[in-house]
């Protein structure tokens, strides 16, 4: 009962949100065709992505400030987007800590995750990152598929890049194997086609397919920002290797909230026996597939060994 052993915990946290997998749609550098054309048509299918801005190159911030109520992410993509090589260690801080400060003056939100410019990284660039966000996306490594049972990094999450030269079938095929794999997989767009500045654009013929081939899986697959999915991975990993204490008649596993992290995490959970379960002294009622739904926020929750 004491073990951090996840496989001996009476209960499983289910993956993705419930679903099989899960992706993330990204798109960095605030070009002006993400809140024209690309918002409108991930709303329209009740899809949500994460925009990485850089905060020295936006502009119409109130065009921005309306993405957030389609459930929309903005996070950081650095203040001026720079080489990370072409950086001093004082730099690197500027970079982090006054695009954070700056976006969040400007939406009034917590700036909780980071893209790195380039997807280049150096010790300092990412401790800064680490001391300022509780998740970033990176894309040095090659592991796209995230299965449930890894232990990623979360401070340098993989990321596949689209590019003008993919067909609709390429990215098809990328959705369909993360499927497969039961797995979270992010992907980075940059341009649209009619954007006059965004690099590797995808024509509109392409991407609208994407966007649709998306919402007709959406049984099975999650789609959701880079913020939620990893704050519900994060959570499911954290209660997994939380140490159980027995109190009397009841056994109870306590947690630490991660600093910068989001608030209103529910994680569903599956028990092994039908023992009454509690947070904040409420017995909890599961659904008819017999579901319960953990509130991370609760930092706790109990278990009556009857």
């Amino acid at each position: 009962m004491a073990s951090n052993n996840p496989n001996s915990n009476p209960f499983k946290i289910l993956p993705w949100n419930g679903h099989k997998s899960a992706l993330t749609l990204t798109f960095d550098d605030n070009n002006p065709i993400h809140v024209d054309f690309v918002v409108p048509e991930l709303t329209k299918r009740s899809l949500r992505g994460t925009f990485f801005v850089i905060a020295n190159r936006l502009t119409r911030p109130e065009k921005w400030m309306a993405i957030l109520g389609s459930g929309q992410e903005i996070a950081s993509h650095s203040l001026d987007h720079k080489h990370a090589a072409d950086l001093s260690p004082s730099e690197e801080f500027h970079q982090v800590i006054g695009a954070k400060t700056r976006l969040e003056e400007i939406f009034g939100i917590p700036i909780r995750t980071f893209a790195y410019p380039f997807t280049e990284m150096t010790p300092t660039l990412r401790k800064v990152v680490e001391t300022q966000h509780f998740m970033a996306r990176g894309g040095n490594r090659f592991d796209f598929y995230m299965n449930p049972e890894m232990n990623p990094d979360w401070s340098d999450i993989s990321s596949q890049v689209a590019l003008t030269k993919m067909k609709l079938p390429d990215y098809q095929d990328w959705i369909n194997e993360n499927i497969t794999r039961g797995a979270w997989t992010v992907l980075q767009f940059h341009g649209i086609e009619g954007d006059v500045v965004g690099w590797q654009p995808l024509s509109r013929e392409v991407f609208v397919p994407i966007l649709d081939y998306l919402a007709g899986k959406r049984k099975e697959l999650w789609v959701e920002t880079f913020e939620r999915v990893g704050a519900y991975w994060q959570s499911q990993k954290i209660l997994e290797k939380t140490i159980p204490r027995r109190e009397g008649v009841l056994t109870r596993w306590a947690w630490n909230k991660p600093a910068f992290f989001p608030d209103g995490v529910v994680l569903k959970a599956k028990f092994e026996n039908p023992y009454p379960v509690y947070q904040n002294k409420i017995r909890l009622t599961p659904d008819a597939s017999a579901v319960f739904s953990l509130n991370f926020d609760a930092q706790e929750f109990m278990v009556e060994n009857t």
